[in-house]
């Protein structure tokens, strides 16, 4: 299974996007676009 043997963390499709695009900081600005972006 691939939950078990860890191998779903080579394979996601995320892992190669950048962390601020799904978490964006904040609530203006930058973020906002960010979040529409997401």
């Amino acid at each position: 299974m691939l939950l078990e043997s860890g191998v779903w963390r080579n394979t996601a499709k995320c892992r190669e996007a950048d962390p601020t695009l799904f978490f964006p900081i904040g609530s203006t600005g930058r973020a906002l676009r960010q979040i529409a972006a997401a």
